[in-house]
């Protein structure tokens, strides 16, 4: 079987967050909701607590992968997900996270890779809250 040699790449960073970036529960509840509306799959999921704080989520999906770390610390978050090929919707899950971690700012930029074009980047967005996502749901 052969798979297009195409994925889209989402990186965000999320700032000033409202939610508690120490609740290990929270996030892994955030995680599982965002991998579903985004139409993926989770193979297995770990979550590490740090000391004294912050938290790494690490997601292998049968499409790719979504990493999460957070800087409570910050009130911040770094956001990844990586989807091979087009069933993936990315946008979908920072909406969730965006929407459960109620941060006031968000960065995020998004890559088209592979296919016969190669890498394409959308340029990256500036956004004040979560209520710019309503439209990718």
């Amino acid at each position: 079987m052969s798979h297009e040699f195409t994925g889209l790449e989402l990186m965000a960073d999320l700032y000033d967050c409202t939610a508690d970036l120490n609740d290990k529960s929270l996030l892994e509840s955030l995680a599982k909701e965002a991998i579903k509306k985004a139409n993926m799959k989770e193979v297995q999921m770990f979550v590490v607590p740090f000391s004294p704080q912050g938290i790494d989520l690490v997601s292998i999906l049968a499409e790719s992968s979504m990493i999460v770390h957070t800087y409570p610390e910050h009130k911040a978050l770094f956001l990844n997900i990586f989807t091979c090929g087009r069933k993936g919707r990315p946008l979908h899950a920072l909406n969730i996270f965006a929407s459960g971690l109620r941060p006031k700012k968000i960065n995020y930029i998004i890559v088209d890779r592979g296919g016969r074009r190669g890498l394409r980047v959308s340029g990256v967005k500036h956004v004040k809250g979560a209520q710019i996502f309503r439209s990718h749901t």
